[in-house]
């Protein structure tokens, strides 16, 4: 949901850990999001995991192709990130109508792709 701060415009990205467990087929946590089973038990019997929960992390390395050095994104871990880093979303903003004078400001990962990307 979108934040106004004065004088800038500031968007507020949010993800969530669980889905309600309706019909659906419940994934694992991976042990790098969640090494104590934390997480799983906080969802209790109610909200589960489900692949649109999940969020891929990818850390900048660069790399030498061709005699050129490439920056290059592998996968990592949500524990190597730390306070004060800079990290880039990808994410997808879209307007639709809701009336005839009111619109509202959607915002989605890209081609259902949720990246967190560490620099």
């Amino acid at each position: 949901m979108p934040r106004i701060r004065s004088p800038e415009l500031a968007q507020v990205i949010m993800h969530r850990y669980y889905s309600y467990r309706w019909h659906a087929i419940p994934i694992a946590f991976p042990t790098n999001v969640d090494p104590k089973g934390h997480l799983k038990r906080a969802g209790g019997s109610t909200y589960v995991r489900l692949a649109d929960n999940v969020v891929e992390y990818h850390g900048k390395e660069q790399t030498v192709v061709n005699n050129e050095l490439v920056d290059d994104f592998q996968p990592i871990g949500p524990a190597s990130f730390t306070i004060g880093q800079i990290v880039k979303a990808q994410v997808t903003f879209a307007m639709i109508p809701t009336s005839a004078t009111k619109r509202k400001l959607l915002v989605t990962p890209p081609d259902d792709v949720k990246f967190a990307g560490k620099y």
